[in-house]
């Protein structure tokens, strides 16, 4: 787990990985984020990173490790009709 400090608030991710080629940096929550009360995850494979959008911050532990999962495992395609991808 990393952290630092952004405009007075504390970035935090956790990172998972490797799989395939493929991490995951589950990212702190932001105050005006698109998803605001969304976990955010940023997927990195060899071909670039993005962020997508998952279950609600207050979802079961299952729900997150879940969401984590698909993100190492699932292909963009497939991660579309489940979660919401910001770019």
């Amino acid at each position: 787990m990393t952290g630092c400090n952004i405009g007075g608030d504390t970035d935090v991710r956790l990172e998972v990985g490797p799989a395939a080629d493929r991490a995951v940096e589950l990212l702190g929550s932001w105050g005006n984020a698109p998803c605001g009360d969304r976990w955010h995850a940023v997927r990195v494979v060899p071909e670039g990173r993005a962020v997508w959008c998952g279950p609600p911050r207050r979802c079961p532990t299952a729900e997150l490790i879940e969401f984590v999962e698909d993100l190492l495992t699932r292909d963009p395609a497939q991660l579309t009709c489940r979660y919401t991808w910001l770019g």
